[in-house]
């Protein structure tokens, strides 16, 4: 599905046609495509680099499987900062907690904002039922509303182990970044 338009207040919306048998947000896209549609300023094309270096990192240290939903003001027709996104992942590794702090540039908000332009927050979805929900409700809440005054809002969704639309969006990020130099 193509990315939507924003509406007339300036946010993706948070459905398409009838509420409750319409496409809904978070609306599954492809990296290449959040370029090719966000692309479009020289601020916008540098948060893109550093989201997809942020995705690249997460690879090499063994976040493979799962998505990540994209909101924050990056998917609002405004100029942004940085793009916020929630990483669904699945790791088992005891070895977490010490992948974790040894990059905190890639982990840590505060780090990754200066590092890649990026505020990651991340969901474990092999966690148990009732906490999985509840982190995934959290999130699905304050996303789904815009801070200023509580309207409504759309998000997209991205797997993250897609190297090839990763390629292909970076590919592309590379001639739209000549465009703004």
């Amino acid at each position: 599905m193509a990315i939507p338009k924003f509406t007339l207040s300036g946010v993706l919306p948070p459905y398409l046609g009838n509420p409750v048998t319409g496409d809904q947000s978070p609306y599954e896209t492809k990296s290449f495509e959040v370029v090719q549609t966000f692309g479009s300023s020289k601020v916008r094309c540098e948060i893109l680099e550093g989201w997809l270096d942020h995705r690249a990192e997460l690879q090499k240290l063994g976040f493979v499987s799962g998505f990540q939903w994209l909101d924050g003001s990056f998917v609002e027709d405004k100029t942004p900062r940085d793009i916020d996104i929630v990483v669904f992942h699945e790791n088992k590794s005891a070895q977490r907690p010490t992948v974790i702090n040894n990059n905190l540039n890639v982990f840590d908000p505060i780090s990754s904002k200066t590092t890649f332009k990026v505020d990651p927050y991340f969901v474990d979805y092999s966690i148990p039922g009732e906490p999985l929900i509840e982190q995934s409700s959290y999130w699905l809440n304050l996303f789904s509303h815009r801070r200023n005054d509580d309207l409504w809002k759309g998000m997209l969704k991205v797997q993250t182990n897609t190297p090839n639309d990763d390629l292909a969006a970076r590919k592309m990020l590379a001639s739209l970044g000549a465009t703004y130099v």
